[in-house]
């Protein structure tokens, strides 16, 4: 911990968590874990829901398009013959490959686990909502040490607002080929873009997120969420609010001088409905 850093600080280079005082939350500071929710626990009922643009279909110059992205470039002859001689088969099989693309993608946004951050530390409506109104606290992580994590690294993102939701389209896929076949590529895919896409009316929150999937864990995978357990100890300092309960900071003290995390308090400040926060 550094004894000097001071809430000017914090605006550059640390993540926040909002978080309500319970048994989850000092776990997680004692044991420098991140809890990464499944996409269907989180409080947001749109999201990563995948969804991919089929207007296509109507144009036959895209369903060519289409057509070369889902059977890649070893297809491209067959695919300009069936275009010519053959259109409505070529038709039928780039329906079925487009169905089963957005199936199989819309799996694999659903098993998408996420833990949310915040780039404000005073803002008073997550106060309100995930710190149990002042009677929580909202822990401030290091940056660059969470990117140190092997799991973490690459797969930190800010979310995007709007006020439509994001429809991925045929331009936005890229293939690669695995074992002879046609796979779709996720890391060179504007698709994944779904699972950190939010309407507008979340803007508020400011949010940074980490990104993990099922297939990064191991066995013991818990289907509503993962631990993930962060090295080089990320958390410098922990404000709790003003209304959090006499034994909850006794309790919260003794863990940050163990830790060697500095305190700071978050107080209401009437005047001007803003949250002030400041050295403990």
């Amino acid at each position: 911990m550094s004894k000097n850093l001071t809430v000017n600080d914090f605006n550059n280079g640390y993540l926040f968590r909002y978080r309500d005082f319970n048994t989850n939350t000092l776990k997680e500071i004692i044991d420098n874990e991140l809890w990464h929710s499944s996409v269907r626990e989180l409080n947001d009922p749109f999201e990563s829901h995948f969804k991919m643009d089929d207007s296509f279909l109507l144009d036959k110059d895209e369903v060519l398009k289409a057509a070369y992205v889902f059977f890649g470039e070893k297809a491209k002859d067959k695919c300009i013959y069936d275009y010519f001689h053959n259109y409505e088969k070529l038709l039928r099989s780039v329906k079925k490959a487009y169905k089963s693309n957005s199936d199989m993608l819309e799996n694999v946004f659903s098993k998408y686990l996420i833990c949310c951050f915040s780039k404000q530390y005073s803002e008073p409506l997550m106060w309100s909502h995930y710190a149990n109104g002042l009677r929580g606290l909202c822990i401030v992580y290091n940056k660059e040490k969470l990117n140190k994590t092997k799991i973490l690294k690459g797969n930190m993102v800010d979310v995007l607002y709007d006020t439509t939701p994001y429809i991925s389209k045929i331009k936005d896929i890229k293939t690669k080929v695995v074992n002879n076949e046609i796979w779709i590529d996720l890391d060179k895919s504007d698709c994944k873009k779904c699972a950190f896409s939010k309407h507008s009316r979340w803007g508020y929150e400011e949010e940074v997120r980490t990104i993990i999937h099922f297939s990064d864990l191991d066995s013991r995978l818990n289907t509503s969420g993962y631990a993930v357990t962060v090295g080089y100890d990320p958390i410098e300092a922990i404000i709790y609010g003003e209304k959090i309960s006499k034994t909850n900071l006794k309790i919260l003290d003794m863990i940050c001088k163990n830790k060697g995390i500095k305190l700071f308090k978050a107080s209401a400040k009437i005047k001007d409905f803003s949250v002030v926060v400041e050295e403990a």
